[in-house]
């Protein structure tokens, strides 16, 4: 997509404008090469190509709106699994009660 203005692009997320210098590009990156996108499209749920006629980068803000969304998603799954461990504990201690009981 064209730049919004000289030194701008457009953020592919919120389509405001994204400093060239800071924008971060979907596909490329040195150390994770398409987890960005791999990412926008597991937990945005959108789908993203190169070359689909749209922006290739992401604002600063938006990346950072998405790596907390992925980071509260990974908190609260590990929260159900403690809780189910829990939960699973407690059912053990209830039925060896129960059993011992008898």
């Amino acid at each position: 997509m064209e730049t919004v203005s000289a030194g701008t692009m457009e953020c592919r997320l919120c389509l405001g404008p994204a400093p060239a210098e800071s924008a971060v590009s979907i596909f490329q990156s040195d150390l994770h090469p398409e987890r960005l996108e791999q990412n926008i499209r597991t937990y945005c749920q959108i789908q993203v190509r190169r070359g689909d006629g749209l922006p290739d980068a992401v604002c600063l803000p938006c990346k950072t709106d998405l790596e907390s969304l992925i980071a509260f998603r990974k908190a609260c799954l590990r929260s159900h699994e403690t809780s189910q461990l829990k939960l699973d504990d407690g059912l053990k201690i209830k039925t060896e009660e129960f059993l011992l009981e008898r």
